[in-house]
């Protein structure tokens, strides 16, 4: 007998954050990630001006929120993911 493969629900990413979505776990199931993007200043001649980047908001796996229980190294490498993603 065939089961139906199982969907999770997670609520719509906010318009205001950049939504990723990576196999970085090598899960069955992808990871959906929620950023919130800043996109710099330029350089001035007062100002040193701030390159790009991006901050995680929301992991969801399977449903679920996980961003707690993600260590620094893996939110900064996801961080980094998708900013060559979404910069290119």
């Amino acid at each position: 007998m065939k089961t139906k493969p199982q969907t999770f629900e997670i609520p719509v990413c906010p318009h205001n954050l950049h939504e990723y979505t990576t196999d970085y776990f090598q899960l069955d199931d992808d990871v959906e990630c929620w950023f919130e993007i800043d996109h710099g200043e330029p350089q001035s001649w007062d100002h040193p001006g701030e390159p790009e980047s991006m901050s995680l908001c929301n992991a969801w796996l399977r449903g679920v929120d996980i961003m707690s229980m993600l260590t620094d190294l893996q939110i900064s490498t996801l961080e980094e993911y998708a900013m060559e993603s979404y910069y290119g």
